[in-house]
């Protein structure tokens, strides 16, 4: 995103001094900026940097959730923020106030409480219900978010949370389970916005960074779309947005409930711009620089939706369990993966297969090998079944493990399921949930012996028809303007 930025701020006349930490990012390469400070984001040497450059003004948007935090204290010291004023990040940020702004528009969101005392958040659990979902305030995405399932574990993740985030509220809502989770990446001038719609295979409750997004949707409602976009325009206007904006969603039966909105550059913003063929930070850096956007709009208000026509996008996630010694591989609010990979197709099931063999690690089950597919919460057997019916139909032996069956497979003991993963008779586990206490020796022997794992059963379901309709030598490998067309103009 800052090298894109970058590049587009220079061909709007401007030059650019980038502060970054991180020797890992293409950004601190010496040939791509004008100027580089290999500098902490902090407060203190930011200002530093801005009272010796004097610059035109300063951009917080694309430095992730650190860069994003110093945007209403750099405002706060008379520094000229480029883009998304700070008092509207603060309010983005901050559960509490963001949750009533969702009230005042009218936009639907879980039931909610700032938790300010302990006793206070078990006695709306208990009215809503468990499971509920802990959050705290002015946190990367995910960090020390947590889904509790009994009072115990509701105390535990407050005092947590709590530790985390100090200074601001912890926001308790409730958890709905098996909703649909989509999210919509886009850029705003205020008046006008521009983005596209994701919808994760994985459900609710699993972070973004660890979900597999799907561009366009596949699943989802038109009239739940259409109450999406509907929300990025108010909230677009409401808090004066002037740049990249993301926001999340849960979808349950029809209905639209925001979960959170992020007023800055999204990880998932290249994947989106690379699938669609517009240049979000084309955009974003019209509207930071110039206050309006131009790139894609003829006179437009509202917000323009980005919808891919004849190709597909799908981006999977990139897990390092091996590396990780006896942790256990699961999904859950907290982010686990460290990369991602995307990949595009003319149908969902190329884009998809495409996708998940592109991530290290992940092949299909080598000839006399066997598939394991197992559930050991109870839930998603219906798509494990499925699952386990497609592999079976491509020709694969496919076991199921006792005491956490799955219909259409032959049951083993444990023991004996953990003697097949040794003896490498097992090509791929297919499973769903977080319970270690039941599988944990079974994953866990998995990853370190380099099994390929999959770890939602919705996802398995779709992997497995992609497997069973796709064949190794239908994937192609095309330029992306192959399969944006004639239409889009190349970035």
């Amino acid at each position: 995103g800052v090298v894109s930025f970058a590049e587009e701020a220079r061909n709007l006349g401007y030059e650019v001094a980038v502060v970054n930490y991180n020797p890992e990012t293409v950004s601190t390469d010496w040939d791509v900026n004008d100027k580089l400070y290999f500098e902490e984001l902090t407060l203190e040497r930011v200002l530093d940097i801005y009272r010796f450059e004097k610059p035109v003004g300063v951009v917080a948007f694309l430095g992730g959730q650190i860069a994003n935090n110093l945007a209403k204290p750099l405002e706060e010291r008379g520094v000229k923020l480029l883009g998304t004023p700070g008092r509207s990040v603060d309010r983005a940020e901050n559960r509490a106030w963001f949750s009533r702004l969702l009230e005042e528009l009218g936009i639907k969101q879980p039931s909610w409480t700032a938790a300010t005392s302990i006793k206070e958040a078990l006695r709306f659990a208990e009215d809503v219900g468990y499971p509920v979902l802990v959050r705290p305030s002015y946190v990367l995405s995910g960090s020390a978010m947590k889904i509790a399932w009994s009072p115990e574990e509701l105390k535990s993740y407050i005092e947590h949370a709590a530790k985390v985030s100090p200074r601001y509220p912890v926001v308790v809502s409730k958890f709905l389970e098996d909703a649909v989770e989509a999210e919509i990446d886009a850029v705003g001038d205020s008046r006008c916005a521009v983005g596209a719609v994701i919808e994760h295979i994985e459900p609710g409750g699993v972070h973004s960074g660890d979900s597999t997004m799907v561009l366009p949707w596949f699943s989802l409602p038109e009239n739940a779309v259409r109450e999406m976009t509907r929300a990025a325009e108010m909230l677009n206007e409401a808090l004066e947005i002037q740049g990249p904006f993301n926001i999340q969603f849960l979808v349950k039966n029809s209905s639209v409930y925001v979960v959170e909105l992020n007023l800055r550059a999204s990880r998932s913003m290249p994947f989106t711009s690379k699938v669609t063929g517009y240049n979000l930070m084309r955009a974003a850096a019209e509207a930071a620089l110039q206050g309006r956007i131009s790139y894609g709009f003829n006179d437009y208000e509202g917000f323009k939706l980005l919808k891919p026509q004849g190709w597909w996008g799908v981006k999977s996630p990139q897990p390092s369990w091996q590396r990780l010694k006896g942790a256990y591989p699961g999904l859950g609010p907290e982010m686990r993966s460290t990369g991602e990979v995307a990949a595009l197709g003319r149908t969902l099931h190329e884009a998809l297969l495409k996708s998940w063999l592109g991530v290290q690690g992940n092949k299909l089950p080598p000839a006399g090998t066997s598939v394991l597919v197992y559930t050991p919460t109870g839930r998603g057997r219906s798509d494990l079944a499925t699952a386990a019916r497609f592999m079976r139909e491509k020709g694969y032996t496919v076991y199921t493990v006792e005491g956490m069956e799955v219909e259409g497979a032959e049951p083993l003991p444990v023991e004996q399921a953990l003697r097949l993963i040794r003896m490498n008779g097992v090509g791929l586990l297919m499973t769903t949930g977080y319970a270690p206490e039941r599988d944990y020796k079974i994953r866990r022997l998995a990853v370190d012996l380099g099994v390929p794992v999959v770890l939602d059963a919705r996802l398995a379901r779709m992997l497995a028809e992609a497997v069973s309709r796709v064949s190794l030598e239908e994937l192609e490998a095309l330029e992306l303007r192959d399969y944006w067309g004639p239409g889009v103009e190349v970035f």
